[in-house]
């Protein structure tokens, strides 16, 4: 009888069919031609990698519209990969870049 009830009592906690959620990792191209985000928009969770990768010849910033959302990555150099960990505030993340006409945003939405 005692084993029957950690049983159930641990089964009501952990649940049955429950799956645990894996974080992922979105990667954002900087492209050229013209400059850009690619894809200018994601969804991530809490908890994701967000991993930019310079494409281009020329050095860029990933710079949040919002200080101290994440790190400022100034400057990103040419072929260089820069990655962050998507913070746990749900919402728009828009950045930028401080050197061309090129904005984004990251939409942190629930797993």
């Amino acid at each position: 009888m005692r084993r029957c009830i950690i049983f159930f009592a641990t089964t009501a906690f952990i649940g049955f069919g429950s799956e645990p959620i894996l974080a992922k990792t979105v990667s954002i191209n900087i492209m050229s031609g013209p400059f850009r985000f690619e894809p200018a928009t994601i969804d991530a969770n809490p908890g994701d990698t967000i991993a930019w990768t310079n494409t281009t010849s020329t050095e860029h910033t990933i710079s949040p519209d919002q200080d101290g959302v994440f790190p400022e990555k100034d400057p990103i150099e040419p072929k260089e990969t820069y990655s962050i960990t998507v913070p746990a505030n749900l919402g728009p993340i828009p950045y930028h870049c401080n050197f061309h006409p090129m904005n984004a945003t990251i939409n942190v939405v629930k797993p």
